[in-house]
């Protein structure tokens, strides 16, 4: 797989759609900042309190008052509530991204589209909450057992929200086994991919600029990825049901 031709691709693409990719993905970038906000608020306190429990902390555990410092360690720790809340942001932001997603796709084979079809992927909400409730919980366990499968872990299931959009009528555990089955030989490929787009990652991070740089290296990096997943699959037919290997973990 040629990355640097994959990107090429991508990049006229965009230039040559700016309307149908660059708007939908401000109004997301936007949505993640804000929903972002709202989770830091929810579960950290602001920062003078936390400078000040900080110092609070420090100087309880220099006079060996280690009882007094876990106990002022709690008032730092989120209510169950506020960590429910926090999770739902959470998921609420993958169902828009879900749907930024399938708008890409059409946009990708010249389907017209608008900035509204990224609620779309509140048709399929509870598919999508489900697969990303399982991605999470397997690659964090397997980054929890060694970094080496967590990453392995990350990439099996790297087409597992492609091949839902793709193909409606697969479960949520089809769409896994069948990633599964297509990354066999491709998972570097599309680490380094990823490692590509690390500078504009980077350059994200910075406060305004980072608005401007994501807008552009987010779909940026989602048309390669799905470039990538066209050629990595072409001619690659979906498997029959009772020949989908059962093991999700392999």
């Amino acid at each position: 797989m040629e990355i640097h031709s994959l990107k090429l691709q991508a990049r006229e693409l965009l230039g040559s759609r700016k309307k149908q990719f660059l708007i939908p993905s401000l109004i997301y970038v936007l949505l993640a900042l804000l929903f972002s906000y709202l989770s830091l608020r929810l579960t950290m306190p602001p920062a003078e309190q936390l400078l000040s429990l900080s110092d609070r902390m420090t100087v309880l555990l220099q006079s060996g008052d280690v009882d007094g410092a876990t106990k002022l360690a709690a008032q730092i720790q989120p209510s169950t509530a506020e960590t429910i809340v926090s999770d739902l942001l959470s998921y609420l932001l993958a169902i828009v991204s879900f749907g930024l997603l399938m708008l890409f796709f059409r946009a990708l084979r010249g389907e017209e589209t608008e900035a509204g079809m990224l609620l779309d992927g509140f048709s399929v909400w509870s598919k999508v909450l489900l697969l990303e409730l399982l991605i999470r919980l397997l690659t964090t366990i397997g980054f929890w057992a060694f970094l080496i499968p967590g990453f392995v872990l990350l990439y099996n299931y790297r087409m597992a929200r492609y091949l839902m959009i793709l193909h409606p009528d697969f479960g949520v555990l089809d769409c896994m086994r069948e990633s599964r089955m297509r990354m066999r030989g491709h998972r570097l490929e599309l680490l380094r991919l990823d490692l590509s787009f690390l500078g504009w990652a980077l350059l994200s991070v910075f406060p305004f600029l980072g608005i401007a740089i994501g807008v552009w290296a987010f779909p940026y990096w989602n048309l390669t990825s799905l470039l990538a997943y066209e050629k990595i699959n072409a001619g690659f037919e979906p498997s029959s049901p009772e020949k989908r290997d059962s093991d999700l973990f392999l």
